[in-house]
């Protein structure tokens, strides 16, 4: 087989001095796409680069459209590839740039509008997007993405609009993906803890869609009664039940058009999960009571915070309706692994709250604000939120900021400005936290010096030890 390739490689060579000879700038392009996909074949990755890129500038300096996007297409997965092999360059760079050359041939191809090159695009923008994921560690699949749906102050109900704070590379990446994603027709399913803004993301795929002039339709499935699920999704007919006394529309005719957002789907009853995967494969559904089958021309996003893989192994999801959902993936990482993100939502729901510009430093003092970067978020962006409420409402009434945070060996206190220091845990000054959170401070604080760390924490070097293990950071 790498015989052959070589001897493909040698005739291509010969071929592309014959296409400059000529000047056949189109063939030229065609026979540099061909050597590095040669290249690639043979795992030489830094040629498959150099003429993948040759390639690409050429086709589309003269306009070669299809070709172009398939050079884009061949530099993705080189780069793709690459990224897994190469030890001289960080492969998030590399990852970066294959994920350009797919955005860039997601243009090309979403005009040209061939079934093909579209699926093989979106192909491979879920394999760099779970790969992505595998360098963040963190299971997949783009900026902290959250909202200010409400003002925080307490008499004010007045709505914003929706405010992205874009800080952390891994959230950027959820961004990039909804920009991805949002053209196709394909269902896309959003996952992620609790607090996080998975309904934010599906928002933002749906406000970068064609279904845009449309509102999008929510539905909270855990919030639907079992009873109902299937007039509330499919509409029902004029006496179908007692008290029907006209046609009532369900979620598919209101999503018509636009786009339908599934929250929590996770919970979906088993009854219904069968009738939904008719509604995604052909867009087919019955009103309740009446036999005609009617359409819905719609696209579904979905979002969960269950494991949706375990849940089709122990039988409480179906496999085929998960595998529907899954065409195209974005997993919200957690709060805890984009610590950059956190002080910006802080000052941002603060500044909310007192409806004008806020400076965390107005609230809590420098130890305060590097514990809040250790501190877990069980809750995510929610918490955040509730955090920054009782703040407020601390300084408003007391005049002054001290917060309790988390719980048992991992509760920890800040404290405002006027406070020399962070107070060690909710029981004064003169009991030791061990939490998560004032380690990783007094480890920061002592440049990884573990004795230093203990001395700072007021405990001996053996149990920091003890502790380090047990939190799994030894």
């Amino acid at each position: 087989m790498i015989e052959k390739v070589g001897e493909a490689l040698e005739k291509l060579s010969i071929g592309l001095k014959r296409t400059r000879n000529l000047g056949d700038r189109f063939e030229e392009g065609v026979v540099l796409r061909c050597l590095a996909e040669g290249f690639l074949r043979l795992c030489d990755y830094d040629n498959a680069c150099v003429y993948a890129d040759k390639a690409c500038t050429l086709l589309e300096e003269i306009d070669a459209r299809h070709e172009h996007a398939i050079a884009r297409l061949v530099a993705g997965e080189v780069l793709l590839r690459y990224s897994s092999a190469c030890k001289d360059q960080a492969p998030r760079d590399l990852l970066d740039k294959a994920w350009d050359h797919a955005v860039i041939a997601q243009g090309i191809i979403l005009k040209l509008d061939i079934e093909y090159w579209t699926d093989a695009v979106k192909r491979l923008q879920s394999r760099i997007m779970k790969r992505r994921a595998e360098e963040l560690k963190y299971l997949a699949a783009p900026s902290v993405l959250t909202t200010a749906t409400d003002r925080l102050g307490p008499a004010d109900t007045r709505k914003d609009p929706q405010v992205v704070i874009a800080e952390s590379r891994a959230m950027q990446e959820v961004l990039q993906a909804a920009s991805a994603f949002a053209p196709y027709r394909e269902t896309v399913l959003v996952t992620g803890e609790t607090g996080t803004g998975k309904d934010i993301v599906a928002q933002l795929v749906h406000q970068q869609s064609p279904r845009k002039a449309k509102m999008m339709v929510t539905v909270n499935v855990a919030a639907v009664p079992r009873s109902t699920f299937e007039r509330e999704f499919f509409g029902h007919a004029k006496g179908a039940y007692s008290g029907a006394d006209s046609d009532g529309i369900g979620l598919a005719a209101a999503a018509n058009g636009s786009t339908l957002f599934l929250d929590e789907i996770g919970d979906l009853p088993p009854e219904i999960q069968v009738k939904l995967l008719r509604l995604l494969q052909d867009g087919s559904y019955y009103r309740l009571g009446d036999p005609v089958e009617r359409h819905a021309d719609l696209r579904i996003i979905a979002a969960t915070n269950t494991d949706l893989p375990k849940a089709v192994a122990e039988g409480r999801f179906r496999e085929d309706l998960y595998f529907r959902l899954a065409g195209l993936v974005i997993a919200v990482p957690p709060l805890r692994e984009r610590p950059e993100d956190i002080v910006p939502l802080f000052e941002h729901y603060l500044s909310c709250i007192e409806q004008r510009k806020i400076s965390i430093d107005q609230y809590l003092n420098p130890a305060s604000q590097r514990l809040l970067r250790y501190y877990a978020w069980p809750g995510n962006v929610r918490e955040v939120i509730q955090v920054a409420r009782r703040a407020f409402v601390g300084k408003l009434r007391h005049g002054r900021v001290e917060l309790v945070l988390g719980s048992g060996e991992e509760t920890m206190v800040l404290t405002g400005p006027d406070a020399i220091a962070a107070v060690a845990t909710a029981g004064g000054a003169d009991k030791v936290s061990l939490s998560r959170a004032h380690i990783m401070l007094a480890l920061e604080e002592s440049n990884g010096n573990r004795t230093i760390a203990a001395r700072k924490l007021g405990v001996s070097r053996a149990t920091l030890y003890r502790r380090l293990e047990k939190l799994g950071l030894d």
